[in-house]
């Protein structure tokens, strides 16, 4: 009887191994979506626009701050004009791209340089680090590849506030590093079932020779 009592508890003991990570994992997203008030808080960055400070292929969590309360130095995540407009026309930043800026993104992650108000509405102008905050990109001499997207940001383009990121992490949802770690969580979970099973069968294997 004690030993099939042992035999229970390291049943349970098994299922709490593969489902406390679980919940731990599910309870932490819950409460990054909760606290940063958005319903989508991960991002991954792609290109080098905002290097130093944001290397490309990491991931950002991004929180709903209040667009009155965005203040100049503040890195955020807009859509262009063009990509509101036309949703279907834009690239939404395919791992394979991670490492180079798409020419009509969906997203942007820019800082902001300036903040001025027209007829009573707050309106942006942001910047990439990469390119320098010197660099006033609404103005006709401004490098081509970031003219127009950072000009003219409203409230209706505007989707968050960058607040952690964790460098580079974002490579991993790229081949092969994604197969790299899909087979090692494979491993694992392999061998831990091939370790209770063992374990099991040699309770058996006692409770018969009792």
């Amino acid at each position: 009887m004690t030993t099939s009592k042992k035999s229970s508890k390291k049943k349970y003991l098994g299922y709490l191994l593969y489902l406390v990570p679980i919940a731990i994992i599910l309870l932490s997203y819950l409460t990054i979506i909760v606290a940063t008030n958005e319903s989508e808080p991960f991002t991954i960055v792609s290109g080098p626009s905002m290097q130093p400070t944001i290397l490309s292929g990491s991931i950002v969590v991004i929180a709903k701050t209040p667009f009155n309360q965005l203040k100049v130095g503040d890195v955020i995540v807009f859509t262009p004009l063009e990509a509101l407009q036309n949703p279907s026309t834009c690239q939404s930043g395919a791992p394979s791209s991670l490492s180079r800026d798409a020419l009509n993104p969906c997203y942007v992650i820019h800082r902001i340089v300036v903040i001025s108000n027209t007829k009573g509405n707050e309106i942006l102008t942001t910047s990439g680090d990469h390119n320098g905050i010197s660099v006033d990109p609404c103005l006709p001499s401004a490098p081509r590849s970031i003219q127009g997207y950072d000009c003219d940001i409203n409230e209706s383009m505007y989707v968050g506030q960058v607040i952690v990121q964790f460098p580079v992490l974002g490579y991993i949802t790229q081949t092969p590093y994604k197969y790299y770690l899909i087979a090692l969580i494979v491993l694992v979970l392999a061998i831990d079932l091939i370790y209770f099973e063992h374990s099991d069968h040699e309770d058996r294997s006692d409770q018969k020779t009792h």
